[in-house]
């Protein structure tokens, strides 16, 4: 989906959480920053993982129905053809820190022809990708 931007999980803890470091410049992105965008199930695993605490959980489940209801968002399922090839680059990036969250992002975002990512994970621009909060 070309012209979309990604959304990964730094840019949606920071908006949700207003103690997060990253939540002024998330919210300033929200107002600046049009759709159409694409997430992952992966991202928002990530997302709930880390809201579980349970005085947190509802809060989570209520913003994970947002993002999922929410039309400018295209929520791509890992399948197993992505999974693979996220645990391939996964492999292949021994030298790197990237997640494995990190690399099934990266698998979406080169077949979905995406350059810019809502984050401010360096591993973004370590894989070639615009992380737009840096900016």
């Amino acid at each position: 989906m070309k012209g979309a931007t990604f959304i990964d999980t730094v840019y949606l803890l920071g908006l949700l959480n207003p103690r997060d470091r990253w939540h002024t410049k998330a919210v300033e992105m929200s107002r600046n920053i049009r759709g159409p965008f694409v997430t992952s199930n992966a991202i928002l695993t990530e997302v709930a993982d880390a809201l579980a605490h349970r005085t947190r959980r509802h809060w989570a489940c209520a913003a994970l129905a947002d993002l999922r209801d929410d039309p400018e968002i295209n929520c791509i399922v890992v399948d197993e053809r992505v999974f693979t090839d996220g645990l391939h680059l996964y492999q292949q990036m021994a030298d790197k820190d990237w997640s494995l969250t990190d690399c099934l992002s990266f698998v979406i975002m080169r077949r979905e022809g995406i350059t810019d990512a809502l984050t401010a994970d360096v591993h973004f621009v370590q894989a070639g990708f615009r992380a737009l909060m840096n900016d």
